[in-house]
């Protein structure tokens, strides 16, 4: 099923401070055992690391590969003397991206480097997560940049040829810099070095999806994607930003076939809303669920997308007044839709004790192109229209999609919402006709936009029934693939 030549088991045992690791090698045609080994080792560094050398090595062996001298220098290496630092090592590289993870990862790294101050590895990682804080406007600041660029240098002096640097070098000059020439270099080098490095691979895609470059990417995300089921998420992403629809349903199919979670049958089916307008996967799905699955927190977010999908604000209503709305995020999903149906004042209630919050972090990072854009939806619906035109208009400055070929477009997006609930729906319909020329997500989560999404738009509602918004709805270029 995963495309796999051959499969390795392996077992660890521990007692005290004595291990025992044994590994067997199987032929997946034919469940064959092709190698088998047990290895009594001393929990130490030396003894670890060992172990780790003389599988790769003798496995190389039992399937007739040569190993390259290259290649069994970085296998014989140490990457730290201290074990404790190389679990918590361990522990972050996993982790996905979200505010709250990057402050854990943070805190183990420092720890890691702090235990070993020569761990090159930990270094370089911590590095790259303090330009993940830049890159996702968690925490853009001047001061988070020097972090990261202190903590690359000292890892470039330790260890300048290590893997694990050279991939956080990508990292850390396109998250932190969107140096994405610079980037693309050391990716490359990577993969060069080690063709089956995954990370590699994807952060290669992923950068040049940034600079624009999408066949490329999508080349380097579908090899990743041979080599690790788990990159399909990436590739998906990508073919539907591009429009091109039937691939990205496959993919999504295939990703069903590996993870059958509601969720997932849930997003295919509002995929295929977005590539075709037809909401009967998502009514077959509906019915499938039970009268208390139906208003369950696990399942009214689903519940709400349909809703919207229906045109059913009256419902969408009656599940959200379900919810723990507390926070930021909700009342901005929120908003735009309880002003669609007509409740404004209740929009503007869910947001009136935000913006004072937004403007206080601007004060602090006034280089945070999310956090103007946020700000200005906020302002928009507020009846604030010059400020929230003006503050979406610093958002697109700050990021354009020259700046950002993926991401950037998510800010032209924020000002022709901004428009449509200013009243502007000339030059609302101006922004989303420049969108429509170009690939864009809205983010990894969400429905990809099309003219169907558009049309069902609570953001757009004002909008419906406008003549040029209308014939930009039908017209077949706006929905054809776009690489």
């Amino acid at each position: 099923e995963l495309n796999v030549a051959y499969i390795l088991e392996g077992s660890v045992r521990r007692a005290g401070n004595q291990i025992r690791l044994t590994g067997r090698l199987i032929r997946a045609a034919n469940e064959e055992q092709v190698w088998s080994k047990s290895y009594p080792r001393d929990l130490t560094p030396k003894e670890m690391f060992a172990i780790q050398a003389a599988l790769a090595t003798e496995i190389a062996g039992a399937l007739q590969a040569v190993i390259s001298p290259a290649t069994k220098q970085l296998v014989e290496r140490r990457p730290t003397e201290n074990l404790a630092a190389y679990d918590l090592y361990l522990q972050v590289r996993f982790l996905s991206p979200s505010k709250a993870r990057a402050e854990t990862r943070e805190k183990l790294l420092q720890e890691a480097v702090d235990l070993d101050p020569s761990f090159a590895a930990a270094w370089a990682e911590l590095a790259g997560n303090h330009a993940a804080f830049i890159f996702f406007d968690w925490e853009n600041t001047p001061e988070r940049l020097a972090l990261a660029d202190a903590a690359m240098a000292r890892a470039v002096r330790l260890a300048p040829d290590a893997p694990e640097v050279m991939t956080m070098l990508g990292t850390y000059a396109w998250m932190g810099y969107r140096d994405y020439a610079r980037a693309i270099v050391h990716f490359e080098r990577v993969v060069r070095l080690q063709p089956n490095n995954v990370q590699a691979l994807v952060s290669l895609g992923r950068t040049q999806r940034s600079g624009g470059r999408w066949l490329e990417a999508l080349g380097n995300f579908r090899k990743a994607c041979d080599l690790d089921a788990g990159s399909l998420f990436v590739m998906r992403d990508l073919l539907f930003s591009g429009r091109r629809w039937e691939e990205a349903i496959a993919v999504q199919r295939r990703i069903i076939a590996l993870n059958d979670r509601m969720e997932e049958r849930w997003r295919l089916a509002q995929f295929i809303f977005a590539a075709t307008g037809s909401t009967q996967e998502i009514e077959v799905l509906a019915g499938q669920l039970t009268s208390a699955e139906r208003d369950s927190p696990d399942f009214s977010p689903l519940q709400q997308s349909r809703a919207i999908i229906r045109g059913d604000l009256a419902e969408w209503k009656r599940l959200d007044a379900l919810r723990a709305n507390a926070g930021q995020a909700a009342a901005l999903e929120a908003a735009p839709i309880l002003a669609a149906s007509g409740d404004l004042a209740g929009a503007r209630a869910r947001l009136r004790m935000f913006p004072a919050q937004l403007r206080s972090t601007l004060e602090r990072e006034p280089a945070n192109a999310r956090t103007w854009a946020r700000l200005a939806l906020m302002e928009a619906i507020l009846g604030e229209h010059e400020a929230a035109q003006r503050d979406a208009r610093k958002a697109l400055e700050l990021n354009p999609e020259s700046r950002d070929a993926y991401d950037g477009p998510r800010n032209r997006f924020n000002l022709a919402e901004v428009y449509a609930w200013s009243g502007n729906k000339e030059q609302a319909v101006a922004e989303l006709s420049r969108l429509l020329r170009k690939p864009f997500s809205l983010g990894t989560n969400s429905i990809p936009t099309s003219v169907h999404t558009l049309r069902v738009d609570p953001a757009f509602a004002n909008l419906r029934g406008d003549p040029a918004f209308e014939a930009l709805l039908k017209d077949p270029k706006n929905h054809a693939p776009l690489f």
